[in-house]
């Protein structure tokens, strides 16, 4: 999202449709019968509702309460007045992303994959030996009662929490911790409506006037606006690039960080500076059990991070054009 905390706060709490944790087909998903019902049923609900979204990275935050209609896959979230991106309006439809910025008049339009938060535990997990799934009564969460599933690594320090709708598997309410234990993303449902009413409308975006702008548009922009050349992995790799954000690193060093996602579930990270960067900083920003490899450009430096192995990293990283 333009404006919004870096790719890093994002990829912790963005979305609400769920995919699989981790890779198409990877078997160290941490057994738990209830967050196997919810990976299942998320693009299947049908809701309306309001949230309350926080993210955060280092001294930043943000604070957005959300509108929300989901109709399966398909879903609009209107961000509130009060709210740090009042006025914007997302919707999803057909695997596409259209994000309406009113302060620029803008559609950013986007291939739309995974559900980041899911995908976020399911990384710390894979990285860590000894991880569980601990699972109690949660209490009520928008007037529902719910299960509480704890992700915890084995000196038992939460990684995350869900809270799921024993009934519908619906996720209320979710907690994403960094390596510290501080609470870097939440989101919790305020109000919710299990047999709303909608209208085509509802997932269409009409501004007259708009601009639309595509990924690749994003990706030229950043660059242009961090002094790097629109580096990128070509779609030839069956990576698709989904999301792009200008990154700070400190000391006026800023990097384009960009999300791509293939059709097995894996993720990767590309990151692309003007400055030299410890890649392992940018590894432990994005979490335990990943790999990382650079390469030079001239001046520019990219950074590919993943959960690949390393000689899978850098048949990539030498595609990267």
């Amino acid at each position: 999202m333009k404006s919004l905390i870096p790719i890093l706060c994002v990829l912790a709490l963005a979305g609400s449709s769920v995919g699989q944790i981790g890779p198409a087909g990877a078997n160290r998903r941490p057994k738990s019968a209830i967050l196997e019902r919810a990976l299942r049923a998320q693009t299947k609900l049908k809701y309306s509702g309001v949230r309350k979204m926080v993210m955060r990275l280092g001294p930043q935050s943000k604070m957005n309460i959300e509108r929300v209609w989901q109709d399966g896959s398909r879903s609009r979230v209107e961000f509130e007045p009060g709210s740090d991106d009042a006025g914007q309006i997302i919707v999803i439809v057909g695997g596409t992303r259209s994000h309406f910025f009113p302060g620029s008049n803008e559609i950013q339009v986007r291939p739309v994959h995974l559900d980041e938060p899911l995908i976020r535990l399911g990384e710390m997990v894979r990285g860590g030996r000894g991880t569980q799934i601990k699972e109690s009564a949660g209490g009520a969460v928008a007037g529902q009662k719910t299960t509480l599933l704890s992700f915890v690594d084995a000196n038992n320090n939460v990684m995350g929490r869900l809270w799921i709708d024993p009934d519908t598997a619906m996720i209320l309410k979710r907690e994403l911790f960094d390596p510290s234990g501080r609470l870097v993303g939440s989101m919790e449902f305020l109000r919710v409506d299990l047999s709303p009413t909608f209208d085509e409308s509802d997932f269409k975006i009409s501004r007259q006037g708009a601009k639309v702008v595509t990924i690749d548009d994003l990706l030229r922009r950043q660059a242009s606006a961090v002094g790097v050349r629109p580096l990128r992995l070509p779609e030839s790799t069956g990576y698709v690039l989904e999301s792009v954000n200008a990154l700070p690193l400190g000391q006026g060093n800023r990097a384009v960080s960009q999300s791509y996602f293939n059709r097995q579930g894996r993720r990767l990270s590309l990151f692309i500076t003007r400055k030299s960067i410890d890649a392992r900083r940018l590894k432990g920003r994005q979490g335990p059990g990943l790999a990382t490899v650079t390469k030079t450009f001239g001046e520019i430096t990219v950074v590919l991070v993943g959960s690949l192995n390393v000689a899978e990293l850098q048949k990539l990283a030498d595609q990267v054009k």
